[in-house]
C-alpha cells in the first residue's frame, strides 16, 4: 500500500492559546478540508487522530497521483487558511480496521514527516 501521514504544525498553540469555541472552529476547518479533499481526490481510506491524518492508497501509480493530489490540496488550502501541513508518503505494509490502522509504512511516514523542520511533504525513496 501507499500512506500518506500528515500532521498540523502548531497544534498544540491552537489548543493552548484559544478559547475553546475557536479551538472548535479551527478543528472543523481541518475536519471539512480533509473531508472535501479526500472526496475530491477519491481516496477512501482516511483516518483522522487529533491533528494527524492517515491516508492509504493502492500500490498503483494512479494511487500514488492520489496521494500526490491529496498532499498538495492540503498543504496548499492548508497554508491558505492557517492549518499548515507537514506529512510524508511511504510505501510498504498498512493494516487497516475500524478500530485502528498500523504498519510499517505507516510509521516510516510519521517519522519521516515528524523530522521535518519544514512545512511540505516529502517521500520515503524506498521503493
Amino acid at each position: 500500500m501507499l500512506c500518506f501521514v500528515g500532521d498540523l504544525a502548531g497544534f498544540q498553540n491552537i489548543v493552548r492559546n484559544l478559547p475553546l469555541s475557536d479551538q472548535e472552529t479551527r478543528i472543523k476547518q481541518w475536519i471539512d478540508l480533509v473531508e472535501s479533499t479526500s472526496l475530491k481526490c477519491e481516496i477512501c481510506n482516511v483516518k483522522l487522530i487529533s491533528d494527524t491524518i492517515v491516508a492509504t492508497t493502492d500500490e498503483t501509480f494512479q494511487g500514488l497521483e492520489k496521494l500526490i493530489k491529496f498532499s498538495k490540496i492540503l498543504l496548499e488550502e492548508g497554508l491558505r487558511t492557517k492549518l499548515p501541513l507537514r506529512g510524508a508518503i511511504s510505501r510498504g505494509e498498512v493494516k487497516w480496521t475500524e478500530q485502528i490502522v498500523f504498519g510499517k509504512a505507516v510509521i516510516e511516514a510519521y517519522q519521516l514527516a515528524s523530522n521535518q523542520n519544514w512545512l511540505g511533504v516529502t517521500f520515503n525513496y524506498n521503493w
